[in-house]
């Protein structure tokens, strides 16, 4: 599976989607493109005034009628404003605009009905790499720094019910280390091999889990004939777990820059999607996590 198919034909999406922070050009270009090639209504939440930056778009009559904008004192006020509207079902989607995802995370720990019960939020990256025979999900590369055991069983969690909203049958995890091999000297080794068995002890027939195992050997059968490894999920996964934010920062950023890949960034965990895409990414990348998870809602 790859995500093409869930940014195409995106003239029926639709919902209220709000953007926090859209102070910058990139960010207000994706919310125009996305009024042109969607139904949405936009809503905008910002502390800084946003007139010139709309003006300088030119942005044509029948979609400004579908931009909603409220400018607030102070990010205190900004975020009570957002989760208010949130809560009441006022907006289906939140987008991160020109904001650092520590803020964002603050801001939605601070209201509990925001986050879905037992749940911890989690980061996930889908990625398309041209080298890679399917879409490859990343976690967590941007909330959890360094997650414990319990951590990474929920990481999972969430992506269990992410994956299933997806449509997916079987879904193989890939617990991430520096070795194939539980080693006390090499935590990571030892964290995956706790999950590993977590897991195993549950009847979850959709979920293949196994770990640790090396990255050349999650994503390469060629390493897995080579060096004889046998494993359910070796050469083929679906989903790496990382050990840490370094580890997954430095792939999420190898897979863009050195692979050629594009990649859609949500927020899992809440009971409504986030877009939380990386300043850094292309606005392509940006819009069509917004068309994904336009696309999760309306499922």
């Amino acid at each position: 599976m790859q995500y093409q198919h869930l940014v195409q034909n995106t003239s029926s999406l639709e919902g209220n989607v709000a953007i926090i922070f859209p102070n910058n050009e990139k960010i207000m270009s994706v919310a125009i493109e996305a009024l042109k090639t969607t139904n949405v209504n936009i809503y905008l939440y910002d502390t800084t005034d946003l007139t010139e930056l709309l003006r300088s778009f030119d942005i044509d009559t029948q979609y400004l009628l579908r931009i909603s904008t409220q400018i607030l004192d102070n990010e205190i006020d900004l975020f009570q404003t957002v989760a208010s509207d949130l809560i009441n079902g006022k907006i289906k989607v939140l987008m991160k605009g020109n904001i650092d995802s520590t803020k964002l995370i603050s801001f939605l720990n601070q209201y509990p009905s925001l986050v879905l019960n037992n749940k911890i939020l989690s980061h996930v990256a889908c990625f398309n790499i041209p080298k890679y025979h399917k879409m490859l999900l990343l976690s967590d590369v941007a909330i959890n720094n360094n997650p414990t055991v319990s951590d990474k069983i929920k990481i999972i969690d969430n992506l269990l019910t992410f994956t299933q909203n997806l449509g997916y049958s079987k879904i193989k995890v890939a617990m991430l280390s520096a070795v194939d091999g539980v080693d006390s000297q090499v935590t990571s080794s030892v964290d995956a091999q706790e999950v590993t068995q977590h897991f195993s002890t549950s009847v979850r027939p959709y979920l293949l889990i196994d770990g640790p195992l090396a990255f050349d050997n999650a994503i390469s059968m060629e390493s897995v004939i080579r060096k004889s490894i046998k494993s359910p999920v070796a050469g083929d996964a679906d989903v790496l777990i990382v050990p840490n934010i370094d580890v997954g920062n430095a792939l999420y950023k190898s897979f863009s820059y050195f692979g050629d890949a594009s990649v859609v960034s949500l927020v899992l965990g809440t009971n409504f999607p986030i877009v939380a895409t990386s300043k850094a990414d292309s606005k392509s990348n940006m819009l069509d996590s917004l068309y994904f998870s336009l696309r999760l809602k309306k499922q």
